[in-house]
């Protein structure tokens, strides 16, 4: 994984890590975290999940895409709706298990349109753990390579906009 180099002369810090590979048991997880490294309290605005929110994970090459979906914490689920898209009248975007060997999701995620206010002291941090699963609308399972992402962030209020963004390489077929 391989996140942008921060905005330089805001004082701030975007770390991307995996916290789980994928395994027969879980999808793959990482965590995104942002620091304020000011010397005073700063408030950020996040669209709308804090810190990161995944709204396009694409492969670089390819037609496919991943599906970053925020854990149950900080309020990230007032953030995110979810669409039945195999009506199968369940909505769980996170699978509890494999479907031939692959972690794809049955259903879509879509984030509300609306900017989460965070305040941060010194050094203070916001972090959200996202679980990495195939967009239903890949033909199959995603398929190895690299895939990108980015976000919009805000220092203050909604006129200052910045943008930050990853890559993460799914390895194997």
């Amino acid at each position: 994984m391989t996140g942008d180099q921060t905005p330089t002369g805001h004082r701030v810090d975007f770390t991307v890590t995996v916290r789980n590979q994928f395994t027969v048991d879980s999808p793959a997880e990482i965590t995104v975290e942002f620091t304020n490294e000011a010397p005073s309290t700063r408030t950020f605005q996040f669209t709308p999940v804090a810190p990161f929110t995944p709204t396009e994970v694409r492969h670089v090459e390819r037609g496919a895409e991943l599906q970053f979906v925020p854990q149950q914490s900080g309020g990230a689920t007032d953030s995110v709706s979810v669409v039945d898209a195999d009506d199968d009248g369940e909505f769980d975007p996170v699978p509890t298990t494999p479907t031939d060997g692959c972690w794809s999701a049955a259903d879509e995620i879509v984030f509300t349109d609306h900017f989460t206010a965070v305040q941060l002291g010194p050094c203070e941090r916001v972090s959200q753990t996202y679980s990495v699963v195939g967009h239903p609308s890949n033909d199959g399972c995603f398929p190895s390579g690299t895939y990108r992402t980015e976000s919009t962030w805000y220092v203050g209020d909604a006129e200052d906009e910045k943008t930050w963004g990853f890559t993460v390489t799914i390895e194997g077929e």
